[in-house]
């Protein structure tokens, strides 16, 4: 019995995507591993990150190459009509290969909260809401590996299925509540900042001279706004599987390697010198600096805010 056509076609753009999106992570992690092995001071977490960022990249390409294996097999014709045996193996190959990306999901959320909690002055505080959602997503993976493993081994018990399921879709929801808590919290800490320095500034204005400081592409990696949005696209398609023809399976094998890629991304954001976490560091010291010449006497301050506009200072 053959699959239907637009299986193995769903099977070949999922396949052709996820390996586009793999040869970019493949470099992210050459250059993240590479920075922080070079880096002379390390902090503990970033000792941490090497080996994390080198365990998603591994778990990144067994899956691709179990896409390839499942690619392969459908080409084939062999589906899931076969001795229980064949079945329970089949299946159990499937479950692996969703599951497996989990690790990723959570490592690179981990990372995420990471850099919203030294954007913030380590403020703990602001990780906690994301931190509960993180700890949510960890405990319905283990959930939901029971109850596929229950179903598979017991494929008449609906309800281990179902249990699956459930954990499966909650748990993706709360893997994109994480991220859109880090996004809103980097976001405001970035606009408290850009208005403590359009105060600082004498004519309320963001001179040329700090434009250096504002990195908006660096700023739309951190935020993660579209790294959260492909998992708010994810959750709006995945009740309308069957009418997207499994267009949600496409775009679930493509964040396995967009989980590993974003992490990656602030890795060597980070090591470039061009975070969020700089630019605040520099607004900071811009704004001391502004509040200083405007408490010296008139023709001081004459003096500097003419440097200032030859540009001599920054």
């Amino acid at each position: 019995m053959s699959q239907p056509t637009w299986i193995t076609e769903r099977q070949t753009v999922s396949l052709f995507c996820e390996s586009l999106l793999h040869g970019i992570f493949t470099i992210l992690t050459c250059l993240a591993v590479y920075m922080l092995w070079r880096k002379e001071e390390k902090s503990r977490f970033e000792r941490m990150i090497i080996p994390a960022t080198l365990l998603m990249y591994a778990i990144s390409t067994a899956h691709i190459s179990m896409r390839f294996t499942a690619l392969l097999l459908a080409i084939r014709g062999e589906t899931v009509q076969s001795p229980t045996g064949t079945w329970i193996v089949s299946k159990g190959f499937e479950g692996i290969r969703i599951y497996l990306p989990a690790i990723n999901i959570i490592v690179g959320d981990t990372v995420v909260i990471w850099r919203v909690w030294a954007i913030w002055n380590r403020n703990r505080a602001v990780c906690i809401i994301p931190l509960i959602f993180l700890f949510g997503a960890a405990d319905l993976v283990v959930a939901g590996i029971t109850g596929t493993t229950l179903f598979y081994v017991t494929p008449d018990d609906t309800r281990a299925e179902q249990v699956a399921m459930i954990c499966e879709l909650v748990f993706f929801s709360f893997c994109a509540s994480t991220n859109i808590v880090a996004t809103v919290l980097i976001a405001i800490r970035a606009w408290n900042h850009r208005r403590l320095l359009r105060v600082s500034m004498h004519n309320g204005k963001l001179s040329e001279a700090t434009a250096h400081l504002r990195r908006p592409f660096a700023l739309a990696i951190e935020s993660g706004a579209l790294y959260s949005s492909t998992w708010i696209i994810l959750l709006s398609i995945m009740p309308h599987s069957a009418k997207v023809k499994g267009a949600d399976s496409v775009l679930l094998d493509m964040l396995v390697q967009l989980t590993g890629i974003y992490p990656s991304m602030i890795v060597v954001v980070v090591c470039l010198k061009q975070s969020l976490n700089d630019t605040v560091n520099s607004i900071d010291l811009t704004s001391i600096h502004l509040n200083s010449l405007s408490e010296l006497p008139q023709h001081s301050t004459c003096t500097s805010d003419t440097a200032l506009g030859g540009g001599g200072v920054y």
